[in-house]
């Protein structure tokens, strides 16, 4: 493994350029924003760091200035690749897993951590109405106010530590004796309390509906996992409009200019 690190790989994500090295992770930010935002990451990550998750976070390690980028410990493993959950052994450990961390956010104290307000969809909705309705067609005007209507009608919620990006990239596991373990949760930038169906949403989004079945969410909560899931694309660009990633846009907003 240390051959393998010598030279860091590096990822390219929507916010950051993601240099891996054997012991550490330096993250460079795209955008003047993404840059703005490190502080504030770097806080998150050491509050993070104090919950009893069962499973390692980074932590920061230096925030330097010039340029602007964050240094973090690395965590152990790899994402796993959604093909291996067809091997209903593997989907049961990852369920199981998954559970028991989804449990322990649910429990977990809120001691440094922001709360979603209780108008976080209905501000979300707004704003995609206001700065990316001009770049829709109007078929994708339509297709946004069926999925924006859903939104704002969700309860506001604030009765777990909720990720905010708890997909496949984001979970490293490492295998043991044929099965995978969970290692560690990186890339806490949305952390907060909310509603727990915005990860159930993204464990959904990343290894399909098996997972969210056998996870066993409430009819009430897999209702919201749907509505939540359906707005990923406009997360996306929402974001992307306002960090001026014109790709990450471009993407996001593929299905509405049809």
């Amino acid at each position: 493994m240390s051959d393998i690190l010598s030279q860091p790989a590096v990822y390219e994500g929507q916010f950051h350029r993601v240099e891996v090295h054997a012991d550490r992770v330096v993250c460079h930010p795209r955008t003047q924003a993404a840059a703005a935002r490190l502080p504030r990451r770097a806080a998150l990550l050491r509050a993070v760091a104090a919950l009893d998750l069962g499973v390692r976070t980074p932590e920061p390690i230096a925030e330097l200035a010039d340029p602007p980028r964050l240094v973090l410990s690395r965590v152990p493993g790899e994402p796993l690749p959604p093909e291996a959950l067809t091997s209903p052994a593997v989907l049961a450990s990852a369920a199981e897993q998954l559970a028991a961390l989804l449990a322990r956010l649910a429990a977990a104290p809120a001691a440094g951590l922001p709360r979603q307000p209780a108008t976080h969809w209905r501000e979300f909705a707004d704003a995609v109405t206001a700065e990316l309705y001009p770049s829709m067609s109007p078929a994708g005007r339509a297709r946004a106010d069926a999925e924006l209507a859903a939104l704002r009608a969700l309860p506001a919620l604030d009765t777990a530590v909720v990720h905010g990006d708890l997909g496949a990239e984001n979970l490293l596991w490492e295998w043991h004796a044929g099965l995978p373990v969970l290692a560690g949760v990186i890339d806490w930038d949305e952390v907060a309390l909310g509603d727990q169906a915005e990860d159930l949403a993204a464990l959904s989004a990343s290894y399909g509906p098996e997972l969210l079945t056998a996870l066993r969410p409430s009819p009430a909560v897999a209702a919201r996992v749907a509505t939540i899931h359906g707005s990923f694309a406009l997360q996306q660009a929402l974001a992307a409009q306002r960090d001026g990633d014109a790709d990450e846009l471009a993407d996001g907003l593929a299905g509405y200019r049809a």
